[in-house]
């Protein structure tokens, strides 16, 4: 029967080392951990702390990793939320949803003790730091979104950069030389790295209607319906009617 002592020596660790990692009584560096667990994965070895955690074989879960921030649209990932735990269900899976707003060491925790057998991440911002976790991970990772960087990780994305080069492209063509551009909550497009569907549009956008000369107003709200943006914009055009007269 595989022991503490086999985990040990196949991770080149101490015993104590192993247990401190099993029963998180002292903190481990991440690297000596991540070590200590992929020997216990190896050897088939449960830990007998009480853990509900298996350390060999597939679990079905998945985790589903969307960090909620202050400026979350709920009625819009709750779409997301619902249409991937039916489709994990028709496959066989139950679903974990982590909501931590930095993500990474909720995620780093969940992985390390053998609780999924793959990871989506939802809401993946420029510089999102889940995706250096998720290129060394044991596990398979996919990605909602593109980061900044090229990475080896598969992303299911929109291509948003052509989208605001063809919406530019569109607005030339009939004519337009100045239009405003409305934004959801400014927060999103600055925040941590900034969310990245947004940020690509945007920036697609900006470098487009600089070649086809075209000026660029921008509002942002903090609200996403019909009467927020009704009322934005009958008072930009008021302002702009007040500033040429």
């Amino acid at each position: 029967m595989v022991g503490i002592k086999d985990v040990a020596a196949l991770a080149g660790v101490s015993i104590s080392t192993v247990s401190y990692v099993m029963t998180g009584k002292r903190p481990i560096g991440a690297k000596t951990r991540q070590r200590v667990l992929q020997a216990a994965r190896d050897l088939g070895y449960l830990a007998k702390n009480g853990s509900p955690a298996p350390l060999n074989g597939e679990t079905h879960f998945v985790a589903l990793s969307s960090p909620v921030h202050d400026s979350t649209s709920y009625t819009n990932y709750c779409a997301y939320f619902l249409n991937f735990l039916k489709a994990a269900r028709q496959l066989g899976y139950e679903t974990l949803l982590l909501t931590e707003e930095t993500g990474d060491e909720q995620l780093r925790s969940i992985i390390d003790t053998g609780m999924v057998d793959g990871v989506a991440l939802m809401d993946v911002t420029m510089n999102d730091p889940r995706i250096e976790l998720a290129q060394f991970s044991t596990i398979p990772f996919i990605s909602i979104g593109h980061p900044m960087d090229e990475i080896n990780v598969p992303c299911i994305d929109t291509d948003f950069i052509e989208m605001g080069e063809m919406i530019m492209q569109t607005l030339h063509r009939n004519g337009h030389d100045r239009i405003l551009f409305i934004g959801g909550k400014k927060i999103d497009y600055e925040r941590a790295g900034g969310a990245n569907y947004l940020i690509r549009l945007r920036t697609s956008m900006h470098a487009a209607a600089a070649r086809y000369g075209i000026h660029i107003d921008e509002e942002f709200t903090d609200n996403d319906d019909f009467d927020a943006a009704e009322n934005l914009l009958e008072r930009f055009i008021s302002d702009k009617k007040i500033q040429r007269s």
